[in-house]
C-alpha cells in the first residue's frame, strides 16, 4: 500500500549544493538544442530506416514532434 506521507530531510547547506549538483550532472545541457540532439530524435521521416519496430516519437509540452 502507498503512502501519502511525507518525509522531511534536514539537510544542511552543503549536503544541499551537492545535492544540486548532482543533479545538475544528470541534466545534460545538449537538450536544449534541437541541433545538439537531433541525432537521437526519430520523426516521422525516420521511421522506415528505424531499426526498432516501435521508435518514441518525440513530443513537446503542445504535442508538436520534436
Amino acid at each position: 500500500m502507498k503512502s501519502n506521507s511525507k518525509v522531511r530531510i534536514d539537510l544542511n547547506p552543503d549536503e544541499v549544493s551537492k545535492v544540486v549538483a548532482f543533479l545538475n550532472a544528470l541534466t545534460d545541457p545538449c537538450v536544449k538544442s534541437r541541433a545538439c540532439f537531433s541525432p537521437w530524435i526519430v520523426d516521422e521521416n525516420d521511421v522506415v530506416d528505424f531499426p526498432d519496430d516501435a521508435p518514441l516519437i518525440g513530443e513537446d509540452k503542445f504535442g508538436r514532434q520534436l
